[in-house]
């Protein structure tokens, strides 16, 4: 499953899984049992992980087979001449038993292979003697090794994966000798006067174990390899900055209108490829919002939902109507929803007004598409307008929790809207 085991321990020194999947859903008892935690501690203590915390693994089999020559295997350099030669030595520790006392390793091969900036340099094959012991002489310091054990008769034994040898560490030390408090004053009836306690820290002397790294060579490759990482881990980043660093008197209309269109391909493109659902959370979702971005999911059966709130509906629309009532967002919103059931090729949003009227219980922005949920910090209803970022959050299943709770307890905005209008007449 490409997984690691969480039950292996380090004295199984890189053993070897068989694991088997369930087809099956496990068994209602089995389910219930997570509801106790005295059942969960239990297993936690006897098995050495928290079964529950890792739920691929229930109701499947997994075999655990050790290496059962080698009871631990260490690669390391030893020596480095003045010409910059390194050794590398290898030390396996034979397996014993009773039944057949000290494994004998001479059968053994070991492969080392070194990669520099993610390309492989050099590979090595060398024969482990009866203790399990060997040298490697190189042209020059290592950069990241691999290596692996193999047997003839039972074939991989032990593989680690590339890594550094940590040459110098070094350890900083934070000192605490003051302490500051901060008086905060009272912010109305709810927000008492209230005293902070803030420790103060001075930066002590450094630890240094090791000696530093002179290999001038290495140093760059690394460099070159951790900015390019730096690279990919920004480009891949799950947000997106809009808007434009300048305030509107001093950006042009058309720098605007493309920061804008942006900011509305961005969040038209995430609802089209949504495969099961879509939810838009905000107080000032309107008429237009609904128009622009809810409806733009590209799966027949999508049905969009928007959990808005009152202030957005209670804005004075561009357009005034007939009457002498000023027309509402939430009057264009109302009337909009019947026509776009009655459109084939449209899927009519369901839309719902959070409770908190005009104080709404949830007051940031967000867009849940299928399993994940984007965090909005302008409203929908200004992208690209102002600076603001969408970020895609790492735990959506907790919000994805709380909003759907707050769904459960708001209005469908078809009963909603007309007990509001008809208690809000005569008032300005």
């Amino acid at each position: 499953m490409g997984v690691d085991a969480p039950f292996v321990f380090t004295w199984h020194d890189g053993p070897r899984v068989h694991r088997c999947v369930p087809l099956s859903v496990n068994p209602s008892p089995v389910r219930q049992l997570a509801a106790s935690a005295a059942a969960r501690e239990w297993l936690s203590q006897h098995l050495g992980f928290e079964p529950y915390r890792f739920d691929e693994w229930l109701g499947g089999l997994a075999l655990l087979a050790p290496d059962p020559l080698c009871s631990a295997v260490s690669v390391f350099p030893s020596a480095r001449a003045e010409d910059g030669r390194e050794t590398l030595t290898i030390l396996a520790v034979p397996r014993r038993s009773a039944a057949r006392g000290v494994a004998d390793l001479s059968g053994l091969s070991l492969h080392v292979a070194e990669r520099r900036t993610d390309g492989w340099t050099s590979v090595s094959t060398v024969a482990l003697d009866r203790g399990g012991y060997a040298t490697i002489p190189h042209p020059q310091p290592y950069g990241q090794v691999a290596y692996a054990v193999v047997c003839p008769e039972r074939g991989l034994l032990h593989l680690v994966e590339p890594s550094s040898w940590i040459e110098q560490f070094v350890a900083g030390i934070n000192v605490s000798n003051s302490a500051a408090l901060v008086e905060v004053p009272s912010g109305g009836r709810r927000k008492p006067r209230k005293t902070v306690l803030v420790q103060r820290y001075f930066k002590g002397p450094d630890i240094s174990v090791g000696k530093a790294l002179n290999d001038a060579v290495r140093a760059r490759l690394i460099d070159l390899r951790e900015r390019r990482k730096d690279r990919e881990r920004r480009a891949e980043a799950p947000q997106k900055v809009f808007g434009i660093a300048l305030d509107k008197g001093h950006a042009r209309p058309d720098e605007i209108l493309a920061k804008r269109k942006e900011a509305e391909d961005f969040v038209g493109g995430l609802v089209s490829g949504a495969r099961q659902r879509v939810l838009f959370v905000d107080p000032y979702f309107g008429f237009r919002e609904t128009r622009l971005f809810a409806l733009r999911s590209s799966i027949h059966g999508v049905v969009p939902r928007i959990l808005t709130g009152l202030p957005g509906l209670k804005v004075e629309a561009e357009s005034r109507g007939t009457s002498d009532r000023p027309l509402l967002v939430g009057d264009l919103l109302v009337a909009d929803l019947p026509r776009l059931a009655h459109v084939e090729a449209m899927q009519a949003p369901e839309v719902r007004v959070m409770p908190g009227a005009d104080d709404p219980v949830i007051h940031d922005r967000y867009l849940v598409v299928d399993h994940e949920v984007w965090h909005c910090g302008p409203s929908f209803n200004e992208l690209g307008e102002r600076l603001g970022v969408i970020v895609r959050l790492p735990d959506p299943l907790s919000v994805r929790q709380f909003l759907s709770k707050i769904w459960g307890r708001s209005w469908p905005l078809a009963e909603f809207w007309p007990t509001y209008r008809a208690s809000s007449e005569g008032q300005p």
